[in-house]
Order: structure tokens, then sequence, then C-alpha cells
């Protein structure tokens, strides 16, 4: 995971979903109010597979890489955004895209906010 923006002082995966069997879209996200929320490709590639291994200690290991796909703090549009917590895929478009379907809750705070955030890739 990327470091927490300040001044937020955790950062983590609220959750992710399979594109293909190699390939997946994560949500990052830190803790604090405004929250920054952000949606990386990652690919396994040649990650090392630790699924038989004892241990991680004095291993040389691989990981995964991963690719900003979208910076929903940064997006025009999406103020006010809540608290982002799923992710899944809808059918295909018409057209050929993937819909990529969003959706946060209001943590039972009048506060926040529910919403569905829709994108295509």
């Amino acid at each position: 995971m990327e470091p927490p923006t300040p001044p937020a002082d955790e950062n983590g995966v609220s959750d992710l979903v399979a594109l293909t069997d190699t390939s997946f879209l994560v949500i990052e996200r830190t803790d604090s109010m405004p929250q920054t929320i952000r949606v990386y490709r990652a690919e396994i590639g040649s990650a090392t597979n630790v699924l038989d291994m004892p241990s991680l200690t004095d291993v040389t290991l691989t990981p995964m890489v991963k690719s900003l796909a979208v910076d929903m703090t940064a997006t025009p549009g999406l103020s006010p955004l809540g608290n982002v917590e799923g992710i899944t895929l809808g059918p295909k478009l018409a057209d050929g895209r993937q819909p990529v379907v969003f959706v946060s809750d209001n943590n039972f705070s009048p506060r926040g906010i529910t919403q569905f955030l829709l994108f295509a890739m």
C-alpha cells in the first residue's frame, strides 16, 4: 500500500475485485477526514508465490506491480465523496466497456452519505 496522505496516519484496502486470474482493481483509502481514496490496478506478473513458504524471513520477494487507475479524491464531480468500501463489476456495456461500481455507506451517521458510483473502463 501507499503511505497515508497527511493528516491520515493509516491507509488500508477496503475491497478488491478480480478482473482476470492475475489482474485486480484494489481500493486503498485513508482513515481520516477528508479521506484519500485511490483505486489501483494490481498485476500478479512475476510476483513471488508465498503460499507454501513457512516463513518470509530472509527471503527475497518480488512484489506485485500496481498502477493508479483513478484518484477518486481528485476526480471532478465526486464531491461529496462517501466512505467508499466496496467494488464490483457490472455486465459489459454495448460498446464493450466494463462497468465498475463502487459503494459507500454513511456509517449510520447523519453527516455521512450512501453512494453508488459507476465508472466504465
